[in-house]
């Protein structure tokens, strides 16, 4: 009976592990590619709060901005997934239906789950609620609906209110506002709006064979990288300089800002596209870095990073 027992309760942790994995490696697939460009920038963004803060407030408010987060991407990643099956087949095999580690059932079933999770954080913290409507409805636009399908609405329209959106909610969720980061949640916002065309010129074959309107598709290859070099990227850079952001190191962003266009005319293929895109999101956490570093004010429009750097390392000596 003892052995019975013993066996018993062996098969059930063995059971309750291979599922944690199982989610584990689901969670990891369908989120993985968005780190840089949500999880990862948005803990950059607020690390400038935390010098307003008590030690537990640290802790505490740390965490649940983090589990925020963390829900929010799984969350929309599974819907959006959930009907992108045909084109991940091409552009993103490894992800959790295509590679047939989970089926589109078990898909929406995780949805929903995380849906109630999702509007349980909005009940939890009732100041989020516009946030969490503003997440929600871009995410029904971009995976349920045939709107997101368009170039100008994935980008133009649902990628900048979902850039305000999360961290806006991460503004709130510090538990301090220091100066000047509402404004910098609107300009990233504004940002992101112009520059993130850049993620579909790597993902254009699947694009084409499922039907989407990207900007590639629609003014051909060479047309659309002029378009994104000459115009996205330069407009992208003037938000930024009209709302007051570029001056925390304005020298720095140019130049990335011109690194990116360079690498779109002259790098035209996936693996650079790709390698590019990443590059967009590496210069939205260096700005959301910039944030913070004014939150902790250590830099700021009048003593920029590129002058703010040279005199702490003077400093030093």
């Amino acid at each position: 009976m003892v052995a019975k027992a013993i066996s018993i309760g062996s098969s059930t942790l063995s059971y309750i592990q291979n599922s944690v994995l199982h989610e584990a490696d689901v969670f990891v697939r369908s989120t993985w590619r968005d780190w840089l460009a949500s999880v990862i920038p948005g803990i950059i963004f607020f690390l400038g709060s935390l010098t307003y803060l008590s030690f537990e407030g640290i802790i505490f408010n740390s965490t649940i901005t983090v589990l925020y987060m963390t829900l929010y991407i799984y969350f929309f990643n599974t819907w959006t997934q959930y009907t992108s099956v045909d084109e991940d087949r091409i552009n993103k095999p490894d992800r959790p239906i295509p590679a047939g580690i989970t089926t589109t059932a078990g898909a929406k079933r995780r949805g929903m789950v995380l849906t109630a999770l999702w509007f349980g954080f909005a009940v939890y913290r009732p100041d989020l609620i516009v946030e969490t409507w503003i997440l929600v409805v871009a995410t029904i636009t971009l995976g349920l609906s045939g709107f997101g399908r368009h170039w100008f609405v994935k980008n133009t329209i649902c990628m900048t209110v979902m850039t305000w959106g999360l961290l806006s909610s991460l503004r709130k969720l510090m538990g301090a506002s220091p100066p000047n980061t509402s404004n910098h949640v609107f300009s990233l916002s504004l940002w992101s709006g112009f520059v993130l065309y850049a993620q579909d010129f790597r993902d254009i074959d699947g694009d084409m064979e499922t039907g989407r309107w990207t900007l590639p598709i629609a003014l051909g290859d060479g047309n659309a990288r002029l378009l994104f070099a000459f115009f996205c990227m330069p407009l992208g850079y003037m938000s930024l300089w009209y709302t007051g952001m570029a001056q925390l190191a304005p020298w720095t962003l140019a130049g990335l800002h011109a690194l990116v266009s360079f690498r779109f005319m002259t790098l035209r293929n996936k693996p650079a596209d790709h390698a590019s895109y990443m590059w967009i999101c590496k210069i939205f956490c260096i700005m959301c870095g910039l944030s913070s570093l004014e939150a902790a004010k250590l830099i700021s429009s009048d003593r920029p990073l590129e002058v703010a750097v040279p005199c702490l390392l003077l400093d030093r000596d």
